[in-house]
């Protein structure tokens, strides 16, 4: 009897282990909805007087169009909420600095995917400058 005892208890004992050691590694593979990019522009040069940029604060985020309009250089902003799931950026735009944009804040791309240092949006890519 004191066998089986022993035997049931050392078989608690490993699995307790295993379980412990199964959600800490799922927990590691979990990605964190608290996730942060890493702080700097993330640059497009589009031309030499037209290039694209997203800035990252905490959770939040500004993609800025800057180029020339009629002469007069011109930065266009939207901005709003983001989340990271693995390489998956989904933005929420909510906000902008151009008022004929605001109605327009729904139609935009919500999806980008982050490769390293580069960040894969709407056809373009945006590198980390530091």
């Amino acid at each position: 009897m004191k066998k089986f005892y022993s035997f049931c208890i050392m078989l608690a004992v490993v699995l307790g282990a295993v379980s412990f050691v199964a959600c800490d590694k799922e927990n590691q593979n979990d990605p964190s909805p608290k996730a942060e990019l890493q702080k700097g522009q993330w640059v497009c040069q589009v031309n030499e007087s037209h290039y694209m940029f997203f800035e990252f604060e905490k959770s939040s985020f500004k993609f800025h169009e800057v180029g020339v309009v009629l002469g007069e250089p011109v930065d266009a902003w939207a901005g709003g909420a983001y989340v990271i799931k693995g390489n998956d950026l989904n933005l929420s735009f909510t906000d902008c600095n151009v008022p004929e944009m605001k109605s327009k804040l729904g139609q935009m791309e919500t999806h980008a995917v982050l490769d390293g240092n580069t960040i894969h949006y709407s056809g373009y890519d945006f590198v980390l400058q530091k």
